[in-house]
């Protein structure tokens, strides 16, 4: 059995987005490897992420536990020059891959 750990060490690969929606009076969070996730509307940014985390680490798990391959992030399909705040968050994390600290 793949160790869920794994998962959520991926997870922090993935590039988020948190947004206000109005009409729904809450913070969204989507993923942009896994398009069709979305949190559900939460009061604050970070309720709205840490919901859409859950998901994408279950996701990403299951993944693993089916032998499938996980979806490349972002900065590794396109490079880093199309990302270029993929570049300044790894000087400031100390990381060459993208991910921020467990």
């Amino acid at each position: 059995m793949i160790p869920e750990w794994i998962a959520k060490a991926k997870a922090y690969e993935y590039c988020y987005r948190i947004r206000w929606l109005p009409a729904n009076r809450g913070y969204v969070a989507s993923v942009a490897e896994f398009p069709t996730m979305q949190s559900p509307p939460e009061v604050t940014p970070p309720a709205a992420l840490h919901s859409l985390m859950a998901r994408v680490v279950q996701r990403v798990h299951q993944l693993d536990v089916d032998a499938q391959p996980r979806l490349l992030t972002l900065v590794q399909s396109f490079g880093s020059e199309a990302f270029p705040q993929a570049e300044e968050r790894n000087a400031v994390f100390g990381t060459s891959r993208g991910a921020g600290p467990l």
